[in-house]
């Protein structure tokens, strides 16, 4: 009777303690809001009032206030790329930052002809450091380009089939196309200036297209003018959202994403009744068990 009291015991103190590491512990993947280290959103949603979402069926049915941040790292589904169209149609701003992900899915069913090259683009001479930091400073005349000097892009690649009244920025004249992946100017690789940046009406809405991601996280969002210029973005609407529900994750911020659901259900009247009878249930095992060995 002990031995089962101290595993039931056991196994609950394993259980919290499992929970509290999974709850507290911060996540480590790319672009996601919760990650505080370089390569997370976590200051992005510090310095600005942005909502999450980890599904586009959260997307708001009236839009027309509304911008969507979309980094699509997964594939989307049929239905994913309708909900998106449905957004646009009903007023919504769609920001796909994108560089080597499936933004050209996005674009091709949305019948735009731009589209991101997924070759990376380099700038040997208007950089930061090295060449894989280009230094962004031909700007479009435009509120979302409004007080932008200069942004710096990381590891970017570039826009394809823009047109000069989409535009809203682009690379120097040194900057060039790496085919390759050498990180070598060759001869036969084109040479810029190229679109990084782009502005195109659609449906009620608009969707605005930026080659690098990486503009929105924490090493890179106080960078030259890029926050100037997520502030522009953030002005276009009231409220602004970010998708999380096409970025890779492991199984960490999965583990946090049932915790909260557990959380949830848990506040409801119906799972605090629920999780009281449990309790009560568990307390009252080893009077069972006890009745059942007197009796046998």
């Amino acid at each position: 009777m002990r031995t089962l009291k101290f595993v039931l015991i056991t196994l609950l103190v394993t259980v919290a303690l499992l929970s509290i590491v999974i709850w507290y512990f911060p996540s480590i993947e790319d672009f996601l809001v919760d990650n505080p280290f370089w390569n997370g959103l976590k200051d992005l949603t510090n310095t600005h009032n942005i909502r999450s979402i980890y599904s586009l069926a959260e997307l708001p049915e009236e839009a027309q206030n509304t911008s969507l941040i979309f980094i699509p790292y997964l594939k989307l589904t049929e239905n994913e790329l309708e909900q998106i169209s449905t957004f646009l149609k009903n007023g919504g701003t769609l920001i796909v930052a994108d560089d080597f992900g499936y933004g050209n899915q996005i674009l091709q069913h949305l019948q735009l002809k731009v589209r991101f090259s997924r070759s990376m683009l380099l700038d040997p001479l208007f950089s930061y450091k090295n060449s894989i930091f280009p230094r962004i400073s031909n700007f479009s005349k435009h509120p979302i380009t409004g007080d932008v000097q200069n942004i710096l892009l990381n590891h970017p690649t570039i826009l394809l089939n823009v047109l000069p009244e989409n535009n809203l920025a682009s690379s120097s004249l040194f900057s060039y196309l790496d085919l390759n992946d050498n990180e070598l100017p060759n001869e036969n690789e084109p040479l810029g200036p190229f679109p990084v940046m782009a502005l195109y009406p659609l449906h009620r809405g608009k969707v605005i297209i930026i080659s690098d991601p990486s503009i929105f996280i924490n090493t890179m969002i106080n960078r030259e003018d890029n926050n100037i210029l997520i502030k522009n973005l953030l002005k276009i609407n009231t409220l602004t959202i970010f998708s999380q529900s096409h970025l890779p994750l492991s199984l960490l911020p999965d583990m946090k994403l049932l915790l909260q659901d557990i959380r949830k259900i848990l506040q409801s009247p119906l799972g605090t009744l629920s999780l009281i009878v449990v309790i009560f249930s568990i307390s009252l095992l080893p009077l069972f068990f006890k009745k059942q060995n007197v009796k046998t």
